[in-house]
């Protein structure tokens, strides 16, 4: 029994995690993010806060006519996220909304949440799971429009952890 629960988490941890955005695979480092990156995409380290173990890489991102300010965000050098943020490119939320219906379905969750530097303020948001990318990805129906996506695996992680 002991052996089988040993294979079984090697074989976990041997299964690379998945990750349907782009050229990133959840828990890569930052510097393997920006290696594999398009060099357009012009990423680079803006927060490298080693006390607390959190980096940030940001860029820019373009997909069709939407064009973002691309931020990762990694949790003990493991990328943890990827933030979009729209940059003017003339489309509203509701065009991103569809453009992410079109890809991954119908929303699982709509509602409100609080969101940005100003607490009052509640913020639409829709949440889709793509199961074929291991991805959970949210729109935030804010100024700027953002997308997010996350590894439920690490969110996992991070819970069982404390954090």
């Amino acid at each position: 029994m002991r052996l089988s629960l040993t294979i079984a988490a090697l074989l976990l941890v041997a299964v690379p995690a998945k990750a349907d955005w782009q050229y990133t695979k959840w828990g890569m480092s930052p510097e393997d993010v920006i290696a594999a990156a398009p060099h357009e995409n012009g990423l680079k380290i803006t927060s490298d806060d080693k006390e607390n173990d959190y980096q940030e890489i940001e860029g820019i991102y373009s997909a069709e006519r939407f064009h973002f300010r691309a931020s990762m965000l990694f949790v003990e050098r493991k990328l943890y996220a990827v933030h979009l943020a729209t940059e003017d490119g003339g489309f509203e939320c509701s065009d991103l909304r569809r453009a992410l219906t079109d890809i991954y379905g119908a929303s699982v969750e709509h509602g409100s949440k609080l969101f940005g530097h100003n607490l009052l303020r509640n913020t639409d948001f829709d949440l889709w799971k793509d199961t074929d990318g291991g991805n959970l990805i949210t729109l935030y129906d804010s100024d700027p429009c953002t997308i997010v996506y996350r590894s439920p695996q690490e969110i996992e992680r991070r819970k069982v952890k404390g954090l």
